[in-house]
């Protein structure tokens, strides 16, 4: 499916025209109260839309394969079963939940108003041994006596005194004369045995219990001797305020049951303890009440003549992963079920959760029902709702398939003619293609062998040139290198007669001759040309050397080049192209070579890679004369040995390419160059030459103002590109 992208144009024009338009200005009448240009476009903008959509439609209905209105009736007949389905489930559902809500609130409200009231009794006996200066064991055998009986689920009521080291032996003393002979504080040893406690600065032992009996093992236990009690005693010295701990396992008898240590403290002052520092100071010890969470649930829940298939569960969201259920109680349904569910089931469906602070500790308590609680029944309203929804959808499904496929069948034969017209159209669109690719390439490759037949012109013209000037060359020089043997020998024995006309007798017509012969050496200033000659002969003798030396080069680079590839070294050809071209480079650049002595010889065709070479070096040079800042450029050659390749760098300092012409640089004819300066063609040969013939790479990086790096790399091994090419 495609959309018209020229009339959703269309249409975002006209939609900012109105809004522009849309501005307090003289009414058009008939216009429907909008301004004049702005009713324009808004007719336009319907209309335009309206079109879209027309054709938005019917390219959905093309891609359908003509099924738009079957799928669209298929669609909405889901959706609106879907939609009746989930809102009658909807509404059964919160009929149960309210049914289920009124029975499991009043659960709630009766297990949380039981717990308050466990807490209460312990803040009562808490606020009385706070009020009161001193209270003996007998006192508070009479304040437990009155509220244990009516709390079957407080296993026991504690009085934990703060007893320093100085106090230790009076503590003692006074419990031995309350009847509890042999009465130490003591602790347990690594092995779990009660033992003495050790010296420490400050105890909290169990001094009084209620009640007594299936108590009395834990009187003068020190509740600070273990890191978790020293801890929980702390927490509610500091904060002031009844704390609860996490389950611990208690026993009575066999019975082993999960309570909970509702811990308050209690302050000798004054006035309330308003600071850490004056809690702690003022701590004279703590009201426990050990509270069977168990017995306190059941007797709570002994009193409700209810029979509601409810699952009970408490969870203690601070302990641990997998010790957060505190107590389970099952509906009288499921009390042949002795394990709960997981806390993820628990959690899920239905349910009324309850969050419950207990002393400083969240408590969650959640009321479930059981399957049993509805009757087991399923309601069949909500399916029979999705069956109608499907029968109809399916009903009015066949009638549009049917309709639809009548009118595919006519449009099938239809869409055969035109794909066998479109496939006869692509074929000679291929076939045109290819012909013009064909055409191309024929004149790529002719205009390469053209241009590569001239350079194999001017190489034997070169060449030719060059031997021509070879000879001439040689026996100037062989003349050059007698003249400077002569000159040597004839110096020796113009010194011999200097010498002899020094030590003759100057008499006569000797004297007369030595005179004409020192008077001609004065004017033919023959000590200078004794010193000059041979000075000028050996200058001579180094530009004749040149002169073989650029030769040499010219005939190595012009040399015919060879039809299969053979062993070279690079570096040699990169020297003897740096000769030929150094009349171009000599006065833009100072060339600088840094090349890798130990670089193995590469299989190629020398002559090509020497046109390659020369390209790129006389490339530079134009560059660095596009600069026109009149100083002298940098151009440095390097090479190196990779694994299986040889790498070769030609680095200018020039003006770089532009970004946006560097892909283009290696196509044929392209060039910056003014017109006469530059055919287009070098680049695009060389690329040729090193790819095609050569199977290596070439590529160039660049950036403005920073100058360009040619980069070629030949593979050490011929590859079967390279050798189909050659």
């Amino acid at each position: 499916m495609q959309v018209d992208t020229t009339r959703l144009q269309t249409a975002w024009r006209h939609i900012t025209q109105l809004v522009l338009r849309l501005r307090p200005r003289q009414e058009i009448p008939g216009a429907s109260g909008l301004p004049g240009r702005a009713a324009v476009h808004c007719r336009a903008l319907f209309r335009h839309l309206r079109s879209l959509a027309s054709k938005t439609v019917g390219g959905a209905n093309r891609a359908l394969r003509g099924h738009l209105p079957a799928v669209l009736a298929l669609g909405l007949g889901l959706l609106i079963t879907g939609v009746a389905f989930f809102t009658t489930l909807g509404y059964y559902a919160d009929q149960s939940q309210q049914e289920f809500d009124r029975p499991a609130a009043r659960y709630t409200a009766v297990v949380s108003q039981s717990i308050d009231r466990y807490l209460e009794v312990v803040s009562s006996i808490g606020a009385f041994m706070a009020a009161a200066k001193e209270i003996d064991r007998w006192e508070f055998f009479a304040l437990g006596e009155k509220s244990l009986p009516r709390f079957p689920g407080l296993q026991a009521l504690e009085w934990v005194p703060r007893v320093t080291a100085k106090q230790r032996k009076r503590y003692e003393k006074r419990a031995e004369k309350d009847g509890l002979y042999g009465f130490r504080i003591s602790e347990r040893d690594t092995l779990g045995n009660r033992v003495a406690a050790r010296p420490r600065d400050e105890y909290f032992p169990v001094y009084y219990v209620e009640p007594f009996e299936n108590n009395q093992a834990i009187l003068g236990f020190d509740l600070g001797s273990t890191s978790e009690g020293l801890k929980a005693l702390q927490s509610a010295r500091d904060s002031g305020q009844m704390i609860a701990t996490r389950q611990v396992a208690w026993a009575l008898g066999t019975d082993i049951q999960a309570a909970v240590l509702s811990i308050l403290p209690i302050y000798r002052a004054e006035t309330e303890p308003a600071t850490l520092a004056e809690r702690r100071d003022a701590l004279a010890g703590f009201v426990l009440g050990v509270v069977r969470i168990g017995d306190m649930i059941e007797a709570t829940l002994r009193d409700l003549s209810s029979t509601d298939a409810l699952d009970i569960y408490i969870y203690d969201q601070a302990a641990p992963d997998g010790e957060r259920l505190i107590y389970y109680h099952p509906s009288p349904l499921q009390r042949q079920l002795s394990e709960p569910l997981p806390e993820s089931e628990v959690m899920s469906g239905l349910k009324r959760v309850t969050d419950y602070d207990v002393a400083g500790r969240q408590w969650t308590i959640v009321i479930k029902p059981v399957d049993e609680y509805f009757g087991g029944n399923i309601n069949l309203v909500p399916w029979a709702v999705v069956a109608v929804g499907l029968l109809l959808t399916a009903m009015l499904l066949q009638y549009l398939m049917s309709s639809t496929n009548r009118t595919r069948i006519i449009e099938q034969s239809v869409a055969q003619r035109t794909a066998e017209l479109l496939r006869a159209n692509e074929a000679l669109e291929r076939e045109i293609t290819e012909r013009t690719r064909s055409e191309n390439e024929r004149m790529g490759l002719e205009r390469e062998l053209a241009q590569i037949q001239k350079m194999e012109s001017l190489g034997v013209l070169a060449g030719g040139v060059a031997h021509e000037i070879n000879t001439p060359v040689q026996y100037v020089g062989e003349n050059l290198a007698f003249l400077k043997e002569s000159f040597t020998e004839l110096a020796q024995v113009f010194q011999r007669f200097r010498k002899v006309a020094e030590t003759a007798e100057p008499t006569g017509e000797m004297k007369k001759l030595i005179d004409e012969a020192n008077r001609a050496a004065e004017t033919a200033d023959l000590e200078f040309l004794r010193e000059e000659i041979p000075t000028s002969i050996e200058h001579s003798l180094e530009g004749v050397a040149r002169i073989s030396e650029i030769v040499k080069a010219i005939r190595e680079f012009s040399h015919p080049d060879a039809k299969e590839k053979s062993a070279v070294d690079i570096n040699r050809q990169i020297e003897t192209t740096i000769t030929v071209a150094r009349n171009q480079l000599k006065h833009v650049a100072d060339v600088v070579t840094e090349l890798d002595p130990a670089l193995p010889q590469v299989p190629c065709m020398p002559g090509e890679l020497n046109q390659v070479f020369l390209n790129l070096l006389v490339n530079a040079a134009h560059a660095l004369e596009e600069t026109g800042d009149g100083t002298m450029g940098r151009i440095t050659v390097t090479t190196a040995a990779l694994e299986d390749q040889v790498e070769i760098r030609i680095a200018d300092t020039g003006p770089g390419i532009p970004e946006n012409i560097r892909d283009k640089i290696f196509d044929p004819f392209f060039t910056t160059k003014e017109p006469g300066k530059g055919t287009g063609q070098g680049l695009a040969i060389s690329h040729s030459i090193v790819t095609k013939k050569h199977g290596g790479s070439i590529s160039v990086e660049s950036e403005a103002g920073q100058g360009t790096t040619f980069i070629i790399k030949l593979p050490l091994k011929e590859s079967g590109a390279s050798q189909a090419a050659a």
